[in-house]
């Protein structure tokens, strides 16, 4: 099993980048046949950290990286640095992060990630 570095939020926010990112990922080529249906974010957690769509991991304690999850082609990485978290490649490109039509850059999925997470604590505590 994978340590991570990161905080208990750090991974509440890495888990819902890679969460919000698959959800406007479309499934790519022969990803068809990884593609799954009713994936939760517990799901697509789950698989980046394993690698679960590839054999070889790119993983480490201090990054995580999600090349294709559940079929849909991802390339991204979160990373985490002196500073927080950051999203990698600082520029995202649509030919093959297909998010990008949603979250046009790092900053824009970093900020709804944040939002979203700070949201749901509010709820909890209504």
């Amino acid at each position: 099993m994978l340590k991570l570095n990161f905080s208990e939020y750090q991974i509440k926010l890495a888990k819902r980048i890679f969460w919000m990112a698959y959800q406007t990922s479309t499934v790519v080529g022969m990803g068809r046949f990884q593609a799954r249906n009713g994936v939760t974010e517990d799901d697509v957690w789950s698989n980046v950290v394993a690698s679960g769509d590839y054999s070889i991991s790119h993983n480490s304690s201090d990054c995580l990286y999600a090349d294709y999850v559940f079929g849909r082609m991802m390339k991204l990485r979160v990373k985490h640095t002196s500073m927080g978290l950051a999203i990698l490649p600082e520029k995202f490109h649509q030919d093959y992060q297909s998010f990008s039509k949603t979250y046009s850059d790092p900053q824009t999925l970093m900020k709804l990630a944040v939002e979203s997470l700070d949201s749901d604590e509010g709820n909890k505590n209504d």
